[in-house]
């Protein structure tokens, strides 16, 4: 991901699948999961961007804690295998590409940027 947006790496998460459809699935199932995280009461209360907001038409919950920005970018990425860690890196126009669209995308909000 790229280093020069403001917020500290520990925050960012980068994956890689082989197929499209699968990570946009993957996105969208991670973005409903965070819907039944237990999350503490007090954050709950406190702020008022993760407070339970309900849909109107059918009563289920639409928004409920945490939300979070996923950023795809799809095509052949480049990436190392670090010796430390054992764990792919990806870097380069793909990567930054996913980073740049992760920015754009609001909180609870999954964006895709294709390359051809």
């Amino acid at each position: 991901m790229s280093r020069q947006l403001a917020l500290p790496s520990s925050y960012w998460h980068l994956y890689s699948c082989s197929v499209l459809e699968d990570a946009i699935c993957w996105g969208c199932h991670f973005q409903e999961e965070l819907l039944f995280v237990s999350w503490p009461q007090t954050l709950l209360d406190q702020c008022s961007e993760c407070s339970v907001q309900l849909d109107p038409v059918t009563g289920l919950p639409i928004w409920r804690g945490l939300r979070v920005k996923v950023g795809m970018s799809y095509g052949m990425v480049n990436s190392k295998k670090p010796l430390n860690t054992g764990r792919a890196d990806y870097y380069g126009v793909l990567a930054n590409g996913a980073a740049r669209v992760m920015a754009l995308a609001a909180p609870g909000q999954v964006r895709t940027l294709t390359t051809s």
